[in-house]
């Protein structure tokens, strides 16, 4: 199909004939000069499904087998550090937060009494 634009045509419909190829799904379309092509087929394929279902073999290579199971450790390990992780500061955090007080107001008390001993030189 070919769709010609002449001189006296609106930029306006050039874009909704742009609209209306991206709308229906045109397959293949081509803008020259004054001329926008557009090829399409009546026969359209139906896509065939797939219905055989693929799976992995696993040959028993040893360098596989080697793989997953160092994969498998080192994600228990790290599940077994959150889970560990999770629960100490379940069971700590008060201690924690109680010593994390205790060391600022320590810091606070130590400033406050080095700025009183200091002598200033005042003019």
């Amino acid at each position: 199909m070919k769709i010609h634009f002449g001189p006296k045509t609106y930029y306006e419909t050039f874009i909704r004939i742009i609209d209306i190829i991206y709308e229906e799904k045109a397959p293949t379309w081509t803008i020259n000069n004054n001329d926008i092509y557009i090829l399409a087929s009546s026969n359209s394929y139906k896509k065939v499904k797939d219905t055989t279902k693929y799976h992995r073999m696993n040959c028993d290579t040893g360098a596989i087998m080697a793989q997953q199971r160092l994969w498998m450790r080192k994600n228990e390990r790290e599940e077994q550090e959150h889970n560990f992780q999770v629960s100490f500061f379940k069971q700590k955090w008060r201690s924690l937060s109680l010593g994390y007080l205790g060391l600022v107001l320590l810091n606070i008390i130590v400033l406050v009494k080095l700025n009183k001993t200091k002598i200033y030189n005042q003019k």
